[in-house]
């Protein structure tokens, strides 16, 4: 690897620096490091309340399409979930779900990607009657499955911290929704997993019916995970290996971001040369020549099984 690749120069900021300015300025802040920023300078956002929040939505604007690697405005969305999903307020959580719509409004499936797994996490500290307007997203058939599965996680997750009759409650509200012939295919497969988390017999056929109606390669699940689940006998939420969304933000993590992207940048140069300049010109912005591996897409190493239960865990990227 070149000396280019193997040094990175990452943002730093004293504590007290930090603690003198006010929201607007600490989002600018979010803003201009874009995905290098600090895990000090979200918790002095934090350290604002719930006052965070206005500056942030100032800050975002009203939600249009923005491409990603465009500026740190793209970033912002990811920062904003972060910071709400530390506040234990009910504004805190009313900010999470509107940012849920937004990136639904936006149609950005990459910063949807980004968050997923983690919003039951970023809920765990709101009231549980969030819940409620959490289903409506969960149950919006014209909603994109990556809003629809992340919703209806986050429902589970908050019927789980009350009594066991709300959370057999909402796994049934869940089967409802996978049972549903008028519902987009890929999103009640992806629901169905979530059930499978948490196997109730009374749900198996309903299961094992929308598996062996899978066709092709990369199920979302197949019988031996339908016979594991069931095997174990116990709740196993997806969502429990998402508990750190804020080491994001660690050193580490930070720079094997920026190598990435240093050696992506790496590969287009190198491919712009071999093509010459006759093919390549600058007057357009760079788009990914091949999407990123979505957590909900079969595993790329051949598995047959999500990525988010196979490689994506290994190798640590988001």
């Amino acid at each position: 690897m070149t000396a280019e690749l193997n040094y990175v120069e990452l943002p730093t900021y004293e504590d007290e620096t930090l603690a003198a300015l006010d929201p607007p300025r600490l989002v600018a802040l979010l803003v201009c490091d874009q995905d290098r920023v600090p895990l000090n300078l979200i918790d002095a956002c934090v350290a604002h309340g719930d006052g965070i929040l206005e500056a942030l939505l100032e800050a975002m604007g009203e939600p249009y399409p923005i491409e990603e690697g465009e500026d740190g405005l793209w970033w912002l969305s990811y920062h904003a979930a972060m910071i709400a999903g530390r506040l234990p307020s009910r504004e805190a959580g009313t900010f999470l779900i509107d940012l849920m719509h937004r990136l639904e409004a936006t149609g950005d499936e990459n910063m949807m990607e980004w968050l997923t797994g983690y919003w039951p996490t970023l809920f765990a500290n709101k009231p549980e009657d969030l819940a409620e307007p959490l289903r409506v997203l969960a149950e919006h058939c014209g909603y994109d499955l990556y809003t629809r599965t992340n919703a209806a996680d986050t429902v589970l997750s908050l019927h789980a911290r009350e009594d066991a009759a709300r959370l057999e409650e909402a796994i049934d509200w869940l089967a409802g929704i996978v049972a549903d012939e008028e519902q987009d295919w890929s999103t009640r497969l992806c629901l169905c997993s979530t059930l499978l988390d948490f196997p109730r017999e009374r749900h198996r056929p309903l299961i094992e019916s929308l598996e062996r109606r899978q066709e092709g390669f990369g199920k979302h699940f197949d019988q031996r995970d339908i016979e594991r689940a069931y095997g174990a006998g116990a709740d196993a939420p997806d969502w429990e290996r998402f508990r750190d969304p804020w080491a994001f933000y660690r050193p580490a993590a930070i720079s094997k971001r920026q190598l990435r992207w240093a050696e992506e940048a790496r590969r287009r140069r190198r491919r712009q040369d071999l093509l010459g300049p006759s093919v390549w010109t600058d007057v357009e912005p760079y788009i990914r020549s091949e999407p990123k591996t979505g957590r909900n897409d079969p595993c790329p190493c051949g598995s047959g099984r999500k990525y988010k239960k196979c490689c994506l865990v290994r190798q640590g990227l988001s």
